[in-house]
């Protein structure tokens, strides 16, 4: 695999201005507030640690892991399992959703930004060959394999970025300050080395995580009169 310049991509790619779509995306956040579950920060610190951090412990980051490592170890054929199981693990059709247009957004990005190597497009295509959904998780782990960025620093990445991208939607959906979302990001950012090591041992018969209210709430937004997000 490549590991020239791997930490600039790593930090390129997980960029919150990085054009993945991800910013009209708020990641079910719209259909929590719509819902009167989460008001204030208080609420948003309190869902984010019961139910975001938990998700990302048994769903995401096992899912991003065995996509890594399938990559790393070239057994492609994982990862279109992988593909299709972080769309299955996703509980409502726009959360489903959301995450394929994120991901096919990202996949042409990748390919368009860092194609001219001919070495990184070798490995990409024969990812890319496997992804047929094109779910965010496994197009994001499938990169940082292919650039041999460290696995503990790109799952911290992969954590730090929906936190942010919660924190980003949050100035607009419940009025929080910049300088209180930044809070936020600080306060749950010390948590996420935590988080990333205990995913670790989670094997893949125990990927899974249900959050009643987060489902709900994303299926009301779906039909929702007015909105800001997509999701």
């Amino acid at each position: 695999m490549i590991g020239r310049h791997s930490l600039v991509s790593l930090l390129q790619v997980f960029d919150t201005q990085f054009p993945s779509g991800g910013y009209a995306h708020s990641l079910g956040l719209e259909g929590l507030v719509q819902n009167g579950v989460i008001t204030s920060y208080e609420d948003l610190l309190s869902f984010t640690q019961e139910e975001v951090l938990p998700c990302l412990t048994h769903t995401d980051l096992p899912i991003f892991r065995f996509t890594y490592n399938s990559v790393m170890d070239a057994k492609y054929s994982w990862i279109q399992k992988m593909d299709h199981l972080s769309n299955a693990t996703k509980g409502t059709k726009e959360m489903r959703s959301s995450g394929i247009r994120m991901g096919r957004q990202l996949a042409r990005l990748i390919q368009n930004i860092w194609g001219e190597d001919s070495e990184f497009l070798q490995h990409w295509k024969e990812v890319d060959a496997q992804l047929t959904l094109y779910q965010w998780t496994p197009v994001l782990a499938s990169f940082c394999a292919i650039k041999n960025t460290d696995l503990f620093q790109s799952m911290t990445a992969y954590s730090l970025q929906v936190v942010q991208s919660w924190a980003q939607a949050s100035i607009k959906l419940i009025a929080l300050g910049p300088t209180q979302a930044q809070r936020y990001v600080a306060r749950i950012g010390q948590e996420i080395s935590r988080v990333v090591l205990e995913s670790e041992p989670i094997e893949m018969e125990k990927i899974g995580y249900f959050s009643s209210r987060w489902d709900i709430a994303s299926s009301l937004h779906e039909n929702a009169p007015s909105r800001l997000f997509i999701s």
